[in-house]
């Protein structure tokens, strides 16, 4: 589930984008709003505490406790409506505390699947059902906790309810054309269709039957699962709810397959007979040309590329399609690309540096034919070969310095990304020093969009319309040709 940096880059910056075009939409937002407003929403010392304890009162060590406010706006405007979570373990008295609450009306509760949420337990063979505070299971009946500034709300203590146990769910990867088994896939699931965060079981094959291994860490890293040779796998661990289930990509990239994402509802009984369907997918192959240097020094930062790719089908899908992969680049220059889904594929080039990297990508060629932003075509049963993508070594270094109108609000910070314009995307990232300054390095000539990503720690509501105006209206285009070119100045007016 987790894609490769150009992905996330390039989501975080259509994210930034895309939030600003959804809040421009809310025409209920009043226009003249001071930015001032925004400071109230960020509370530093606002805290919720209490103890979770059994039926007998004993403490429950290690159960997680979520304080949730859904007091962002009105759910029917797309780009105003935000759910705020947050969450923490009991330590081994049963006590808890969560900090850093901003303003808002929270409930709190234990148990799985807080309001989206997957909360399955690799390593558990119970869980404790659902219950809101004050000791209530049903959401409607839950009491609502008003946190204000600064406030230090206390005794929020919840008796848990009914203990179960987790559910196992046993299935078999085939190949979706023979019916084969397929082993060695590394199964997922997560919420469908297209919901929030994934959790992911676990299992794997020891020897030549059928073992349980959990794979698991205290930081939430997914567990894995993995089919034997006769394509059985086992989840552990898994509470109730509707899933999807697919192959996980981080570790399968050499895979020549893949999924048919398949949709489940997961009740209190064990699941059999669950079948993953995989087909075999294409691949692309060929090569990283550098232009521009020939210093040895340079061209060895070529192992820090990453080749992505992602495939559009033609027919879309609830479920999250299995449509991307990620390759490395050879010392030779080579690559490889396998189990590409069909359909329209577009290419990109990656740097797994902090900055994005001393190159950019030019241009992509196949059998003469420059492949562009739109991708190209290629059907169930065909290859690419030979595919050429040719990146040229930035040498040009852009600096200027930011102008604030206001005061930024607590908890927001900034980055500047300078994308280049025509052609492939490509995309350079800077950081913002104290005094407004920034420093873009590794550019080629062109001509490039100068604009902010914001980074948001808090939820600002409403406001968030107020902040992507005024940095969609600091953007500035820039011809970028030498290294001597005049400072750029972005100017953002909060007011």
């Amino acid at each position: 589930m987790i894609r490769s940096i150009l992905t996330v880059l390039i989501l975080m910056v259509s994210t930034s984008l895309l939030a600003y075009g959804l809040l421009v939409n809310h025409l209920n937002m009043p226009s003249n709003k001071h930015i001032s407003d925004m400071t109230r929403q960020r509370l530093g010392g606002a805290s919720l505490s209490g103890r979770i304890v059994d039926s007998k009162g004993y403490p429950i060590v290690r159960e997680r406790v979520y304080a949730v406010s859904e007091k962002y706006g009105d759910a029917n405007q797309p780009g105003s409506y935000r759910i705020s979570m947050t969450s923490v373990l009991t330590d081994d008295q049963g006590k808890y505390r969560i900090q850093g609450l901003v303003l808002g009306n929270y409930i709190v509760s234990i148990g799985p699947s807080p309001e989206g949420e997957v909360n399955s337990r690799p390593d558990k063979q119970t869980y404790y059902v659902k219950r809101y505070y004050p000791n209530t299971y049903s959401k409607d009946d839950a009491k609502v906790i008003e946190v204000t500034e600064g406030s230090n709300i206390t005794d929020i203590n919840i008796t848990a309810g009914e203990l179960k146990n987790t559910v196992e769910i046993r299935g078999r990867v085939i190949n979706a054309d023979t019916g084969q088994p397929i082993a060695g896939v590394i199964v997922t699931y997560g919420v469908g269709p297209l919901g929030g965060p994934t959790s992911i079981g676990t299992g794997a094959r020891g020897g030549g039957a059928l073992a349980i291994t959990r794979t698991y860490s205290s930081n939430n890293m997914p567990a894995r699962n993995r089919s034997n040779e006769d394509g059985e796998f086992i989840i552990t661990g898994v509470v109730p709810g509707k899933y999807y289930f697919m192959t996980d990509r981080q570790l399968d990239q050499d895979s020549e397959y893949y999924a048919e994402p398949t949709e489940r509802d997961v009740t209190d009984h064990d699941v059999s007979g669950l079948t993953l369907k995989l087909r075999r997918g294409i691949t692309i192959s060929g090569k990283v040309e550098i232009q521009g240097t020939m210093d040895p020094l340079i061209l060895s930062k070529v192992r820090e590329l990453r080749v992505n790719a992602t495939s559009r089908p033609k027919q879309v899908s609830q479920l999250p399609p299995d449509s991307n992969r990620t390759a490395k680049i050879s010392p030779d220059g080579t690559f490889t690309l396998k189990g590409m889904r069909p359909g329209n594929v577009s290419i990109s080039l990656n740097s797994s540096s902090s900055g994005g990297g001393v190159f950019q990508l030019d241009r992509i060629e196949y059998k003469g034919a420059s492949i562009g932003r739109e991708g190209i075509e290629v059907g169930r049963g065909e290859n690419l070969d030979d595919v050429r993508l040719i990146a040229g070594y930035g040498a040009i270094t852009v600096s200027g310095y930011v102008k604030i109108n206001g005061k930024l609000p607590e908890g927001l910070q900034l980055r500047l990304v300078a994308s280049r314009q025509g052609g492939l995307p490509s995309y350079k990232y800077a950081d913002i020093d104290q005094q407004g300054h920034f420093v873009v390095t590794n550019l080629l000539a062109g001509v490039y969009s100068f604009e902010f990503l914001p980074m948001i720690e808090r939820t600002f509501g409403e406001d968030r319309k107020i902040i992507f105006e005024a940095f969609n209206r600091a953007k500035q285009k820039v011809i970028v040709s030498e290294n001597d070119q005049q400072p750029i100045v972005l100017t953002v007016d909060l007011n």
